[in-house]
């Protein structure tokens, strides 16, 4: 099963639930990011990579499915 995220759910994701708080939910998702399973369309890519936030930053390293 894959799960489509759209920039909604990764705004509130990477702006209220910080790596240093929810260590093994960021370890859970990067896991599924990279094995396929959580993916996103290329829309979301263009809304969120140029804002230079934190967000921003892991989008434009992360291999995303589009």
């Amino acid at each position: 099963m894959r799960y489509v995220f759209d920039s909604g759910a990764l705004i509130d994701l990477f702006n209220n639930f910080y790596p240093e708080r929810f260590p093994s939910l960021w370890e859970k998702f990067d896991r599924l990011v990279n094995d396929g399973t959580i993916i996103s369309v290329r829309e979301v890519y263009n809304e969120i990579g140029g804002y230079g936030d934190r967000l921003s930053q892991w989008v434009k390293k992360e291999n995303w499915t589009f």
